[in-house]
């Protein structure tokens, strides 16, 4: 039990544990924090974002826990600036898939016939540069430069696909898997030698005034419990 992890667990909850997240492994910080809330009596706040401004919000104050990243990049710019108890520990490595409102494979669409294509920002977001990084191993980033929909993060990438913004998007499988509870949509894998692996950290932010839950809530993401629920999820295991 989740509860285990604690050196004590509290009968009433203290002030909220806080947890900045990357907005394509948003629904995995939910799942975890609903069964680490109640088996802890700790109630949890998930600040979902892109991980360059959850990055420059923490560096700039924000009154954060735990940063649950997109990359081991981000984190590590924390590390270095003195603000996180350790180094980055991946917890999770991301899938690229390419999600289209048709079907590619019987439509004979391809990604230079797409009027519009979105992807995460570059510079904001690791699943915007690994869908760069993709899209420029197939020597086919200038042909479908001047259709790209940039999104801010991995999310909202989906969501321009399912409110049919645009036809299609290389995005996160686990942002994709959700999307496919919510619309007709359509999830085409991509293979993973074309871009670079987005092995995903996290790291416990310095500060005085740290939940003292945040060190057992990251020792709980990176258990082996969790193994299942990070491959339900969407993701490869580190």
């Amino acid at each position: 039990m989740a509860c285990l992890l604690l050196s004590a667990c509290s009968e009433q909850p203290t002030e909220k544990l806080r947890i900045a997240v990357a907005a394509n492994a948003e629904g995995l910080a939910r799942a975890l924090a609903e069964e680490f809330s109640t088996t802890n009596n700790v109630e949890i706040d998930i600040i979902s974002g892109s991980s360059g401004k959850l990055t420059s919000q923490i560096s700039n104050g924000a009154p954060v826990d735990i940063f649950m990243a997109a990359d081991l990049s981000y984190p590590q710019r924390l590390y270095n600036q003195g603000l996180t108890t350790a180094a980055p520990a991946p917890y999770a490595k991301g899938i690229l898939v390419l999600l289209s409102r048709q079907d590619f494979l019987k439509s004979g669409l391809t990604l230079p016939g797409l009027k519009t294509l979105a992807i995460p920002n570059p510079d904001l977001a690791p699943y915007g540069r690994a869908a760069k990084e993709l899209l420029e191993y197939q020597d086919l980033w200038d042909e479908v430069r001047p259709n790209l929909v940039y999104a801010e993060n991995a999310v909202q990438a989906a969501t321009y696909v399912v409110s049919g913004a645009a036809q299609a998007a290389i995005t996160a499988k686990s942002t994709a898997i959700q999307a496919q509870r919510e619309s007709e949509v359509y999830v085409l894998d991509i293979n993973k030698v074309h871009y670079k692996p987005i092995v995903q950290g996290v790291v416990l932010i310095k500060g005085e005034n740290r939940h003292p839950a945040a060190s057992a809530f990251v020792d709980f993401l990176l258990s082996d419990a969790v193994k299942k629920l990070i491959k339900q999820q969407g993701y490869d295991l580190p």
